[in-house]
Order: structure tokens, then sequence, then C-alpha cells
């Protein structure tokens, strides 16, 4: 009951990732239907669903994100966009971070 369900809106936009138990719970009280599923069952004869669509569309709140080193680097994948290279730390480098010294995680970055 810990597999991911992906929570459509009304309008098939992506809501939230959530476990099968609470998309299940969702589908018994009505709120939700199955758009994809599984090949097992349930006890209660209910195909575990993997997609599932919310019936009413929801008014998401407008997610904005603050523009920081931290998220620019977890955006990124902690990869040099300018050379490459690895980045682990604050000022740390996986190798050759010194020979490019126009590396733009500390040009754009005092």
């Amino acid at each position: 009951m810990t597999m991911p369900v992906l929570v459509l809106n009304a309008s098939y936009e992506p809501v939230n990732i959530t476990r099968a138990r609470r998309a299940l719970v969702l589908l018994i009280k009505g709120v939700a239907v199955i758009e994809e599923a599984h090949d097992r069952y349930v006890d209660i004869g209910v195909q575990l669903p993997c997609v599932i669509r919310l019936r009413q569309y929801r008014r998401l709140p407008l997610r904005i994100q603050t523009l920081s080193r931290k998220n620019i680097l977890i955006r990124d994948g902690h990869i040099c966009q300018y050379c490459g290279a690895k980045f682990f730390g604050a000022d740390s480098f996986e190798s050759g971070w010194r020979s490019s010294s126009n590396c733009s995680a500390f040009s754009a970055w005092p």
C-alpha cells in the first residue's frame, strides 16, 4: 500500500503524488476516479490505481519559488552550467574547477 499514485486535477493537471492507501480512500469516498490502474486488485474488489483524477476542479495556490543559490543548485542538479563539474558544497567542485576562471557558479555569486 505504499506504492506512489499520481493525482490529477479535473483538468488533468498534476496535483501531487500520494500513496495507494490515500488514493483508495479518495476512490471509496467518490472524490476521484481511476484513470490508469495496475493489474492487481485490493481485497474490496477495486483495482490498485497508479493514476487517479479528481472529479471536481480544485484551485491550487500559486507556488512561487524564491531565487536563491540553494534553489538554483537544486534545479541544476548540483552541476556547474559553465564547466559541467559536480558541485558538492559552498566552494568545492569535483575536479578541475580552478582551471576555468570564468566558472558561472563563482562568477554569478559574490
